[in-house]
């Protein structure tokens, strides 16, 4: 089984990105409907246990400081729509070496 997890910040005034993206998209598409962005990171993790994937969101994954996680479930509670957007495979993300 596939196990999904999910890291949001705890307040919308520390997802810096979630609100640049907001700006940009009204910036480039003025008439737009979105109303609201939110970043969220999003791990896959496969071959572990529920039990392991929760210790390794809470040793590993999350800042418990400013931050939230789930497991297998969304952060998208009554929204319309949801977009995950990935990074380019080209690009190195640079969280990967510490994991």
């Amino acid at each position: 089984m596939i196990h999904t997890i999910r890291i949001i910040s705890k307040t919308r005034e520390e997802d810096l990105i979630g609100k640049s993206v907001f700006e940009e998209i009204k910036k480039s598409f003025p008439k737009t409907s979105i109303h609201d962005v939110q970043f969220v990171k999003v791990y896959r993790l496969e071959g572990i246990g529920e039990k392991q994937a929760k210790t390794l969101a809470e040793k590993l994954f999350f800042e418990n400081l400013n931050q939230d996680f789930r497991i297998n479930k969304s952060f998208a509670n009554g929204k319309k729509q949801s977009v995950e957007i990935a990074y380019h495979p080209a690009v190195m993300n640079p969280e990967v070496g510490s994991i």
